[in-house]
Order: structure tokens, then sequence, then C-alpha cells
């Protein structure tokens, strides 16, 4: 099973974007301001492509039990505290900017939107559970070629040693039913 969708994770989607007229983003002040929020200083990442900057969420899940407070809140938090004194960058810069929680029977999405009077966080959830884990049969149909090379392997060991194995299970029998 991937690590998206596992119960007790969650999944940061979407991108932070903008004119870097605006603002043009410091990995620095990003990481301060995440561990700031108690945020993992990871979360965020920095690009910038012609006048454009972006920040994007790392592809993989944290454990919620790593947050302190609502993920969503605390990287709403952090955001607020980046543009709070860049009001012109707020009403410039575009947010997709999402967290996925997955709970036992539940998913929660909460989306981070920018405006000139601060971060807004809107959220929805809906029931969730997890996927089935994959049957023997299906793990055996991803698997075959490692499971071949492997049993092609441990016949080649058993011929070469064929010699050895004879008189070991000679010993073993005569040990057993004696002579």
């Amino acid at each position: 099973m991937s690590e998206l969708g596992v119960p007790g994770t969650v999944v940061f989607q979407g991108l932070l974007e903008g004119p870097t007229a605006a603002w043009n983003p410091d990995p620095a002040e990003l990481a301060d301001a995440l561990r700031a929020r108690g945020l993992p200083e990871d979360l965020l990442e920095v690009l910038i492509e012609g006048g454009r900057g972006m920040l994007q969420p790392r592809e993989h899940a944290y454990p919620r039990a790593q947050f302190a407070a609502e993920p969503a809140d605390a990287l709403g938090l952090a955001l607020q505290d980046l543009f709070q004194e860049r009001a012109a960058a707020a009403d410039a810069w575009f947010s997709s900017l999402r967290a996925v929680e997955y709970g036992a029977h539940e998913r929660s999405e909460s989306l981070l939107q920018l405006a000139a009077d601060g971060v807004h966080v809107v959220r929805r959830s809906s029931p969730w559970s997890p996927p089935p884990p994959d049957s023997a049969l299906t793990r055996l149909r991803r698997n075959w070629p490692v499971l071949l090379l492997a049993g092609i392997g441990a016949l080649a060991m058993i011929w070469l040693k064929r010699d050895f194995l004879v008189e070991r299970w000679n010993y073993f029998v005569e040990g057993v039913f004696g002579e």
C-alpha cells in the first residue's frame, strides 16, 4: 500500500504561486516560519521559474502525531506570518494548497486561501475507510518475476549442493530410524 491514504497521516498537496515582483520567497525565512508554528521545516520547497515563485509541498505523507495542532491551521498561521507585512503579495499570490488528513473512518480536506485580510482555511470531511490490503494472489501476480528468479536461484543452489544434501538426508534418516 502506498503511503497516501494511510490512517493517521496527513498529505499536503497543491501549490502557492505568484509573481516574484510582489514577493520573492526566501527558503530560510520559510523554514523559520514553518518551524515557529510547529511544522516540519521541509514541508514546503521554494521554486523560482522566470518571474514566478512557487511554494510546493513535498510529496510524502507526514504522521499526524508530528503536529501539535491541526496541520492546516498551523500552515495557515505560518503563511499568515509570511504575508503579514506583504498585503499586496497576498492579493497577487494564488493558493491551491490543501492538507488531506486520513483518519480511521474519515477523510478531512482543508483548503488554504489567501486574501488581503489573512489566510482562510475551508474544511470538508467525508466518510472514508482505508483500501483493503492486497490479497496473496494479487501480490503473487505483481511479484512473479522476482519469485521466479528466486526459485531458479534456489534450485541452482540445491543442484550444486546435491551431494552434501543427500549425505545430510541419509545421516538424518539413519539417526531417526537407525540402520
